[in-house]
């Protein structure tokens, strides 16, 4: 059997690829409290909705609470470089919203275009019921990247 090219990551989705943990923050949950749920869980984003999901730890929430994302980015472009009082601003005055999302079923190079083209570092990863993970572009991107190299070995032997 011959196979020319596309291996099995021509055919995956995004909901296949290894996501990102969820960190969840309340609206009214402060810039500065925010900020140190992201550096404990080691994520570059919070997604804010309407109650921060303390004591239970659901493994999915319901995709319709979802109210914005505060991001890295956004903290560097609209709290720091704008002196925004970190402890007294709510998440809220400085989310991204509305949030968009990617669909689980979705194929990685989709993703990656889309991503890529609307500078997106990171976007939640959604089933129709329930938010599955964080897809971020360095790990799409790579999945991508492993395909393609995959391929132009799998090319090349055919040629020895």
């Amino acid at each position: 059997m011959v196979r020319l090219v596309g291996n099995e990551t021509t055919h995956r989705t995004v909901g296949e690829v290894n996501l990102n943990k969820v960190v969840l923050v309340s609206s009214q949950t402060s810039i500065f409290d925010a900020c140190k749920h992201m550096a404990e869980k080691n994520v570059d984003s919070v997604l804010v909705v309407d109650k921060s999901g303390d004591g239970a730890k659901p493994e999915f929430l319901v995709r319709p609470l979802i109210k914005g994302i505060l991001t890295s980015k956004d903290i560097v472009l609209k709290v720091i470089s704008q002196d925004v009082d970190l402890k007294k601003t709510p998440v809220s005055s400085v989310m991204t919203s509305p949030v968009r999302t990617i669909e689980s079923d979705a194929s990685l190079y989709k993703v990656a275009s889309f991503m890529n083209k609307n500078d997106f570092r990171q976007m939640p990863v959604v089933s129709p019921e329930e938010i599955r993970g964080m897809a971020t572009s360095s790990r799409v991107n790579m999945v991508i990247l492993e395909s393609i190299i995959t391929d132009i070995k799998l090319m090349a032997s055919l040629f020895r």
